[in-house]
């Protein structure tokens, strides 16, 4: 019951470090008041996580949590689910059948933050805002609808309404409490901040986890489900994994969270704590030794670059630079290593390059069996056959080619136009707001560079673990982001008129 005392005595002492850091510089629009109570829900989540004899208990101390001490308002209730969103493993379990149902549906620690925070939310608003008031709103029912559909074929009724219903939590839940209960630019800066802090401790764990060769949540992971995190080693030292179910996933989570730096720091008072949030999260970035994540952090930059002044300009200045660094990386041991991991150019673990390439011939032969639909038992596919890894998985190391093998290229097209839909606006609309919305538009830079940085590396990454969840909360707050931002012209333009 307590094999996790030594982990929750570090992760406790970065996770209070960090919030006393954000507490000394926080933004107006964020009293210490508040913190002061998202870092006590984080807390008394960790050592429920870390003391709990079992998952059952720590999810019952969750709920129990949520009703004492969340309020019922519901942008607040949002603010604690994008606090805590990443705060302890997913701790995948499947809930007991009843009525002759052998089990109800998988449940993870994402999931149970929906339902407690955000489905209460969804229940309790009266007058729902209607579908479809939004634009984003028909695709993203439109791409639901059809995997829901999917999910009922070569199966029973029964299973395509477990699936179902978990899809409509997953996805449909955040998209559409986040859209519409957060309505105003303040509102948006606070919901961006409670995720950023929310990650900063994982940052800190995920450096503390490589220099000490230690991941602090294999202990809860083994108290709370009996099983290991694996220890991934790579260029001599452990991939960090923090919170997540490895180095890949942490490195999307580093990525999107120096997006959001890239908007906030306007708000926060110290330069210096400016610069050492954006070191801890490159240094918890590097390691992960995640190569997708890295190349996708290049991108965000240079997005975050290109929509500025000068852009081009900034883009080939931030190149020189980038490539006047690796001469001088590898005259150093440490630098040598680290040059050894990129892709193309370094010769450690290469074979993952291999593994990629042959995975798109092969996930190719298959796709042309069900080319519009895809197929629900893709992965039993004899030409996938020889994808099978050591650990006895056929990684599908693309989030891309998971919809299409599952959905056929109507369900991909469905998810890209999602993505590109939202990119095009989100740039159109950074064009076309006035001079004096300034905050607005650097709003609109940051999520613009975390969007495409995103479609980018979900090229390189599975959808799994908090992939998928950190990508609908951004894809929900952009959607926020563009119904404020639409407002702001609509008022600018009868100004003029």
């Amino acid at each position: 019951m307590f094999v996790a005392y030594k982990a929750y005595i570090v992760i406790t002492a970065l996770s209070l470090a960090t919030f006393w850091l954000a507490n000394r510089h926080l933004p107006a629009t964020i009293s210490k008041t508040e913190l002061n109570h998202w870092k006590t829900a984080w807390l008394i989540l960790i050592t429920a996580a870390c003391f709990s004899p079992n998952v059952w208990v720590f999810y019952a101390l969750f709920l129990l949590t949520v009703v004492i001490k969340v309020p019922k308002l519901p942008q607040k209730r949002i603010f604690y689910y994008l606090f805590l969103l990443c705060s302890v493993p997913q701790l995948n379990i499947i809930i007991p059948g009843i009525a002759g149902l052998p089990w109800l549906f998988p449940l993870s620690y994402s999931r149970i933050a929906i339902i407690a925070l955000l489905l209460f939310v969804y229940l309790k608003t009266p007058n729902k805002p209607k579908l479809f008031q939004l634009s984003s709103d028909k695709y993203i029912v439109s791409f639901l609808a059809l995997i829901m559909l999917l999910k009922f074929r070569d199966d029973t009724v029964t299973n395509g309404l477990r699936q179902s219903f978990v899809l409509f939590i997953d996805i449909f839940i955040p998209y559409f409490v986040l859209s519409r209960h957060l309505q105003t630019q303040d509102d948006m800066n606070k919901a961006l901040y409670a995720l950023f802090i929310g990650l900063l401790p994982i940052a800190a764990i995920g450096i503390f986890e490589t220099v000490k060769y230690w991941l602090l949540y294999s202990d809860i992971y083994r108290s709370l489900m009996d099983k290991y995190i694996f220890y991934d080693v790579r260029a001599g030292g452990v991939r960090a994994v923090a919170s997540t179910s490895g180095g890949p996933v942490l490195g999307f989570l580093m990525v999107v969270m120096f997006g959001l730096l890239l908007y906030l720091q306007a708000f926060i008072k110290s330069r210096k704590m400016v610069y050492l949030a954006g070191t801890v999260i490159v240094l918890c970035l590097l390691a992960t030794k995640a190569r997708g994540p890295w190349l996708g952090f290049i991108i965000l930059i240079a997005a975050y670059l290109y929509t500025g002044r000068a852009g081009v300009r900034n883009i080939f200045k931030f190149s020189a630079i980038g490539l006047a660094i690796i001469p001088i990386l590898m005259l150093t041991p440490s630098g040598q290593k680290f040059i050894d991991l990129l892709p193309f150019i370094g010769d450690t673990r290469a074979d993952t390059v291999d593994y990629r390439s042959r995975l798109l011939e092969q996930s190719w032969i298959v796709i042309q069996q069900n080319p519009l639909l895809g197929s629900r038992t893709f992965l039993d596919a004899p030409e996938l056959e020889i994808m099978r890894q050591g650990e006895g998985i056929i990684d599908i190391v693309n989030t891309y080619l998971q919809v299409v093998l599952e959905n056929g290229f109507i369900g991909l097209t469905l998810f890209i136009f999602i993505l590109l839909n939202l990119l095009y606006r989100n740039y159109k609309v950074i064009k076309k707001l006035p001079d004096d919305a300034i905050e607005l538009k650097h709003m609109g830079r940051a999520l613009f560079a975390s969007l495409i940085s995103i479609i980018f590396t979900i090229f390189t990454v599975s959808s799994v673990n908090y992939i998928p969840v950190l990508y609908w909360v951004i894809i929900s707050l952009i959607t926020t982001y563009l119904k404020i931002a639409d407002n702001t012209l609509q008022i600018s333009l009868k100004k003029r008129g």
